[in-house]
């Protein structure tokens, strides 16, 4: 099977096209994430804010997190203001984890869409340039 030129730029148009879209699908399913993980730090804080609200806090040294995301379970309703504290801190690590991934993911969208629309611009100027040649 033999493609010519354009063939070959309208399949890699399409490929373009699909990486963009899949990359803005993966954006949003991390936003929803970044957003549950919010939402569970806020209810956090509230609750850490109501008993100790004058106390000092201690600065939690951070260790890497897998790279796949995953939601940590809810704590138990009995739960100590210690591990209250400590989910905190991990959702925060997360939380930043999740925002670095949106950001690349960002700039492979926008690569991505910058290369489609590169390849539609080289196609209309060979279609203008056929029709002029014809003329």
């Amino acid at each position: 099977m033999n493609l010519s030129d354009g063939d070959i730029s309208a399949l890699a148009f399409i490929v373009m096209m699909d990486a963009a879209e899949s990359a803005r699908q993966d954006l949003q399913s991390i936003m929803k994430g970044v957003s549950d993980i919010n939402a569970q730090k806020e209810g956090l804080r509230k609750e850490l804010g109501k008993t100790a609200a004058n106390k000092v806090r201690v600065q939690k040294v951070y260790t890497p997190v897998n790279s796949a995301f995953t939601m940590p379970p809810p704590l138990s309703p009995n739960a100590t203001m210690a591990e209250k504290q400590k989910r905190l801190d991990d959702l925060s690590e997360l939380s930043e984890e999740q925002q670095l991934r949106m950001q690349m993911l960002r700039d492979q969208m926008q690569k991505a869409e910058s290369m489609a629309s590169n390849m539609a611009k080289k196609f209309g100027d060979m279609q203008s340039s056929i029709i002029k040649n014809l003329k």
